[in-house]
């Protein structure tokens, strides 16, 4: 009997060249998506493929929208488009929001210290802050790429509350727009919105060593223009990131230690309560 997993790579992913070129299994457990690895055959004289594929590659068969509250594909398209010079941008190889699958290259997992594995080393702390300083730095204007996070609120989640007459969510929802608005003003920007360490990867490392390995930023689904606080507390909440060097990113320069980590609190906050309000959304 076939397996579940791989009926639903035949169902979606309509190439079927692309599909019998590779043997694929299951990967990357514990997000929404359904991830997959493929291996590329060594027999493949009778395939006909493109030049760019990789020996090795990772499916991302999408979760359907109930699941991924607040996504938009083709938003996340454009901006994976927007972004693909940069090194720290995933390498694409076939993107398909309407049949719902995203094809790229698969990359090496990132070193941690051995006493703080949730912490990066400090060469790829140095990496992701360039990483999001060149990101912030975009020059983009696309009303299509805007996240409007008060409507987005009240579109998403709001209803949700008041359907399963929720008073906790409702005092969450509106705590997050207070935040937002109490928080100090800067320019909307690229925004990735969930930077943590299982978004993060290293090019493959030549001699078994991640000397010359690069930092890779993964899974831009929830990417918008929008506030960069919300990236400035996921380098600070998930990453342990130190705040003066959040603080000397380019955008936040300006204001003075006492008032960045004031901000920074504030955003940390905020984002804890959406993320909680993201799991409730969940259940």
């Amino acid at each position: 009997m076939q397996e579940d997993w791989q009926r639903l790579i035949e169902q979606t992913v309509q190439d079927e060249a692309l599909r019998s070129a590779y043997v694929w299994e299951p990967f990357a457990r514990g997000s929404s998506n359904s991830i997959f690895l493929g291996k590329l055959k060594s027999d493949r004289s009778t395939i006909s493929l493109p030049d760019n594929l990789a020996e090795t590659v990772v499916l991302r068969i999408n979760a359907p929208a109930k699941d991924t509250p607040g996504v938009s594909r083709l938003r996340e398209a454009n901006i994976l488009n927007l972004i693909s010079p940069h090194q720290w941008a995933p390498k694409i190889l076939r993107n398909d929001p309407e049949q719902g699958w995203c094809l790229m290259q698969h990359y090496a997992p990132i070193s941690t210290t051995q006493d703080t594995p949730s912490h990066l080393l400090l060469k790829h702390q140095k990496q992701l802050l360039a990483a999001i300083d060149a990101l912030q730095a975009i020059p983009v204007r696309s009303d299509a790429l805007e996240i409007d996070y008060p409507r987005f609120l009240d579109e998403i989640y709001l209803p949700m509350a008041s359907a399963r007459h929720d008073e906790l969510a409702h005092a969450r929802i509106q705590s997050i727009k207070d935040d937002l608005a109490a928080l100090p003003k800067l320019p909307n920007c690229l925004v990735h919105h969930d930077i943590h360490l299982g978004n993060l990867v290293l090019t493959k490392p030549l001699h078994n060593t991640d000397s010359n390995a690069e930092l890779v930023i993964l899974d831009w689904e929830y990417a918008a223009i929008g506030n960069p606080w919300f990236d400035a507390s996921c380098l600070s909440r998930y990453l342990s990131l130190p705040p003066a060097a959040i603080n000397n990113l380019g955008l936040f320069k300006t204001f003075d230690e006492t008032t960045f980590n004031s901000a920074l609190a504030l955003a940390d906050s905020m984002t804890e309560t959406l993320q909680d309000l993201w799991y409730w959304a969940r259940e």
